[in-house]
């Protein structure tokens, strides 16, 4: 509460950015009602006019920090939405009131997994999870890496597929159509070993699972977003060069 109260004294977007990240980076997972307070400050001083329009801010890695219904009443709808959309999509860490694993589908639970042995190691462990986009090209990738057999490997979970300017409103909003899902194996993803690519056109009607993300907040760091399923987005821009 009072982190929340002291950025809301403030209409600085660096006083409000410096609280949302320290808050959704904090050992423990973070209530719900304060990331989703903070945002809305943020989208509300949005500096961004036409995002969805403005390809060189949103092309880049962004490491995706937080996700999680902006209320329990939505995070209810938001799971009889997601389908096959969140089975495949590796997403960031969850609010606390998200994190019953039985209630969470794979794809919301691949970055809370936390799994120790006896004697205290971690047995399996998701390390990162990203969202790349080139909105020049129209391609996008959502990324879930997971440190397995006390970090001997590294399981990478990469689901690609395309995305354009909506024509609902393609000023904020950006359509999403997913197209496979890949599986590869070692430690680092791009010398890794490809396991298996399953293609997606076998659901939602031979198109792929599809959705659309609006883009309430844009600037050279920091990009929030809403889903069509109810989702809010918290992600931060990676570092150029920096290593997947």
């Amino acid at each position: 509460v009072g982190l929340i109260a002291s950025a809301s004294s403030s209409s600085s977007p660096a006083a409000l950015k410096s609280s949302l990240l320290r808050l959704v980076s904090a050992p423990s997972p973070p209530a719900r009602a304060d990331v989703v307070a903070l945002v809305a400050e943020l989208e509300a001083i949005n500096p961004t006019d036409n995002p969805a329009t403005k390809n060189d801010l949103l092309t880049a890695d962004w490491s995706l920090l937080w996700t999680g219904a902006a209320s329990a009443e939505e995070d209810e709808l938001r799971r009889s939405k997601e389908g096959v959309g969140a089975i495949v999509s590796p997403s960031a860490r969850v609010a606390d009131e998200d994190a019953d694993k039985e209630k969470n589908p794979l794809g919301r639970s691949l970055s809370t997994i936390d799994v120790n042995d006896g004697a205290g190691k971690p047995f399996a462990k998701t390390v990162a999870n990203q969202q790349n986009i080139d909105a020049f090209n129209g391609v996008v990738s959502n990324e879930a890496s997971i440190s397995l057999f006390w970090n001997a490997v590294v399981l990478h979970v990469i689901i690609k597929g395309r995305c354009s300017q909506s024509d609902a409103r393609p000023d904020t909003r950006l359509d999403v159509v997913f197209d496979d899902v890949s599986f590869k194996l070692g430690r680092d993803k791009e010398s890794a070993s490809n396991l298996v690519t399953v293609p997606l056109q076998w659901a939602n009607g031979g198109r792929g699972p599809e959705g659309w993300v609006e883009v309430t907040y844009l600037d050279d760091t920091l990009r929030l977003g809403r889903g069509d399923k109810g989702s809010v987005f918290v992600t931060a821009r990676r570092p150029a060069g920096s290593s997947k």
